[in-house]
C-alpha cells in the first residue's frame, strides 16, 4: 500500500467539496447569463481561485492557502481583461478555451512557487519548488486520467441504456446544463485531494522518469555532439524548407536542458556515470548554448527577411528562455567536471519562475504580440517592402482587434495588396464575417445605402428590403467600404411576378431572391468568377435578358426532378 500524507481527512473532504460547490458555481453563471462577457470573468476567477486553493491547502484555518487564492485573482483577471478587450469583435466560439488554457498553463507554472513557501519541510526554496513540480505533475497526470475515465463510464453508462429505450441516463450526463459541471468539478477536486494524499505513489513517478532521462541523457548527448560536429560541414541551409531551423534547434537545446534538469535534481537517487560518460554529458551540455545561440540567429534572419508575426514574437520569447537556461546551465557547470551531477535545482526555480512571468506579460499590453505583429506587417506595407497576399489576410483576421484595423487599412490602401482584384473579396468577407465590420449594422436602411439599384431598373419593393437583415448571409459583404453591389428586377420564370438580382462585384457572383408565401429568400447564385470584369461592365449597361433552357426537367409519376446536363 502507498503511504499517505500528513494530509488529513477533513481536508480531502474540503478539497472535494471546494470542487462540487465550484462546479456549482459554474453551472449556474452559465445558465443565468450564459454569453456574458462577466460571466467568463467570474468563471477564470473562480477556476483560478478553486485550483490554487484545492493544491495548496493543508489546514482550512490557516489563512496562507486562502491568500495565495487572492493573490493571483488580479492577474486572472488581468489577462482575462486584456483577451476579452483584444477579440470583442471577433467570434466567440472558441474563444473562452483559449483563454482557460492561457489561464490554466499559467497556474501551473506559478503553483510550484507557491506552495514552496507553505512548506518549510524541505532542505531549501529551490528544492521546494522542484518537489512540488513534480507532485504537481503527477497530479494533473492522474487527475486528468481519471477523469476521462469517469466520463467515459458515463458515455457507457447512458450508451448502454439507450439500446433499450431508456434515455433518463442520456439527458442526465449529457443534455443538463447543470450535471456536467458539477460533476467534472467534484472529480477533478477529488482526483486533486487523492494524488496530494499518496506522495508514495508520487514518488515512484518521478522516480521512473528520472530513470528513464538517465538513461536518455547520454545518448541524447551524443547525438548532440554529433551533430554539432556535422554542423559547420553542412550548414544550416541544407534543411528543408518546410522545416523551421529555429525550431529544430530550439527543441534540441530545450530537450537538452529539460533532461539534465530531471537528471541533476536534489533528492533522487540514479545511476551513476562512467567517468567517461559523464565528461561526454558534461561536454554537451556545456556546448548546448551554441544551440540556441543559433536558432536565435535564424529567427533573426527570418524576421528581418519577413517581419515580425505572432509566432515569431512567441518564438522570440521562448528562444530567449532557452538562452538564458542553457547559458545559466554553463555557469552552474563550471565545476563540474568532475562533479557525478551538479544539482540545479536553484537555475530550475529561476526558469520556471521568468517562463511565468514571460506567460503573464505575452498575454497584458506590456509584450502584446498582435500589436507586435501588426504594426511590423503594416509598416513593411507602407514602405514598399512587401505586398499583402492571402497568408497576410489571415494573419491579420486573427489577430483580433488590431487585425480587424490593418485588414481596413489594406481596405483603404488596395495597392498595398499583392493581387488587389483576386483579394479584394477575401478581404471584404474577412471584414465583414461575424459582424466585424464597423458597417455592420444590418438595417434595410443601411442597406440601402450601400446596394445601389441599376440605371433603368424598377426599384425592387419595400418587403425585400425588409427581408435582408434575415438573408444577411448572401448580403453582409455589400457593407464593406470599398464594395459595389447593384441590385435589379427581373422575371426569371415567366410567372409574371419579378425576381430580385444582386451583383457583388467584391465577390463576383450574383444572388436570386423570390418571394414564396409572402416571404423572400434566396433561390439560386450565378458564379461569374471566369468573366468578372466583362459581365459587370455588362450588367452596369443593363445588357440583361433571360433564355430559356433547352433541356428539360424529368417527371416520373406526377414528380419533377431537375436534370444537371453537362456543359448546358
Amino acid at each position: 500500500m502507498f503511504v499517505t500524507s500528513s494530509l488529513t481527512p477533513p481536508v480531502r473532504k474540503g478539497i472535494m467539496v471546494t470542487g462540487l460547490l465550484s462546479g456549482a458555481f459554474w453551472a449556474a453563471l452559465g445558465y443565468l447569463q450564459p454569453n456574458a462577457v462577466l460571466t467568463l470573468y467570474l468563471q477564470v476567477l473562480l477556476t483560478g481561485f478553486a485550483g490554487v486553493l484545492a493544491f495548496t491547502v493543508t489546514r482550512f484555518r490557516s489563512p496562507a492557502p486562502w491568500l495565495q487564492a487572492l493573490v493571483v485573482l488580479p492577474f486572472l483577471a488581468l489577462m482575462t481583461g486584456w483577451l476579452c478587450w483584444h477579440f470583442a469583435d471577433t467570434d466567440k466560439g472558441a474563444f473562452p478555451d483559449q483563454i482557460f488554457v492561457v489561464a490554466i498553463f499559467w497556474l501551473f507554472l506559478l503553483l510550484p512557487l507557491l506552495q514552496a513557501r507553505s512548506n518549510p519541510q524541505q532542505e531549501s526554496y529551490a528544492t521546494a519548488v522542484v518537489a512540488a513540480l513534480w507532485q504537481n505533475s503527477f497530479t494533473v497526470t492522474a487527475t486528468v486520467l481519471l477523469t476521462g475515465l469517469f466520463w467515459l463510464l458515463l458515455l457507457f453508462w447512458s450508451k448502454l441504456f439507450s439500446l433499450i429505450g431508456i434515455g433518463l441516463f442520456d439527458e442526465l450526463f449529457f443534455r443538463n446544463s447543470f450535471f456536467p459541471p458539477i460533476a467534472t468539478g467534484t472529480v477533478i477536486a477529488t482526483g486533486i485531494a487523492l494524488c496530494r494524499s499518496l506522495p508514495a505513489a508520487s514518488a515512484i513517478f518521478r522516480r521512473f522518469l528520472t530513470l528513464l532521462a538517465t538513461v536518455t541523457l547520454p545518448l541524447f548527448a551524443a547525438i548532440s555532439l554529433l551533430f554539432i560536429a556535422f554542423l559547420p560541414f553542412t550548414g544550416l541551409s541544407i534543411i528543408p524548407k518546410n522545416v523551421s531551423a529555429a525550431t529544430l534547434l530550439s527543441i534540441l537545446a530545450l530537450m537538452m536542458m529539460v533532461i539534465s534538469a530531471m537528471v541533476g535534481t536534489t533528492g533522487t537517487s540514479t545511476l551513476r556515470y562512467p567517468n567517461w560518460i559523464h565528461k561526454l554529458v558534461v561536454v554537451a551540455q556545456l556546448l548546448t548554448p551554441i544551440f540556441s545561440l543559433l536558432a536565435a540567429y535564424a529567427l533573426g534572419l527570418r524576421i528581418a527577411e519577413y517581419g515580425w508575426s505572432m509566432d515569431r514574437v512567441n518564438a522570440a520569447v521562448a528562444i530567449s528562455v532557452i538562452v538564458i537556461w542553457t547559458l545559466g546551465a554553463v555557469w552552474m557547470l563550471r565545476h563540474g567536471w568532475r562533479d557525478v551531477v551538479p544539482q540545479i535545482d536553484r537555475l530550475t526555480t529561476a526558469i520556471l519562475g521568468l517562463i511565468a512571468l514571460l506567460w503573464l506579460l505575452l498575454h497584458t499590453p506590456v509584450i502584446d504580440p498582435y500589436r507586435i505583429a501588426v504594426n511590423s506587417q503594416l509598416s513593411r506595407l507602407e514602405q514598399g517592402q512587401n505586398r499583402a497576399d492571402y497568408l497576410d489576410l489571415y494573419m491579420f483576421s486573427s489577430a483580433g482587434r488590431r487585425g480587424n484595423q490593418a485588414l481596413r487599412t489594406l481596405q483603404q490602401h488596395p495597392q498595398w495588396l499583392n493581387k488587389p482584384a483576386q483579394l479584394r473579396s477575401t478581404l471584404a468577407s474577412m471584414l465583414t464575417e461575424n459582424g466585424r465590420d464597423e458597417a455592420s449594422a444590418l438595417t434595410p436602411e443601411t442597406l440601402r445605402q450601400h446596394i445601389h439599384v441599376r440605371k433603368g431598373s424598377r426599384v425592387p419593393p419595400e418587403s425585400w428590403w425588409q427581408s435582408l437583415p434575415e438573408n444577411s448571409y448572401a448580403v453582409r459583404t455589400c457593407m464593406a467600404a470599398s464594395s459595389f453591389c447593384l441590385a435589379w428586377s427581373m422575371d426569371m420564370n415567366n410567372d409574371g411576378i419579378a425576381e430580385v438580382l444582386i451583383y457583388d462585384r467584391d465577390q463576383n457572383k450574383i444572388d436570386i431572391f423570390s418571394i414564396e408565401n409572402g416571404s423572400w429568400r434566396t433561390v439560386a447564385h450565378i458564379s461569374l468568377r471566369d468573366s468578372a470584369q466583362l459581365t459587370g461592365k455588362a450588367i452596369e449597361d443593363g445588357k440583361l435578358n433571360t433564355v430559356e433552357k433547352q433541356w428539360r426537367d424529368l417527371q416520373i409519376d406526377g414528380n419533377r426532378y431537375p436534370v444537371q446536363y453537362y456543359g448546358w
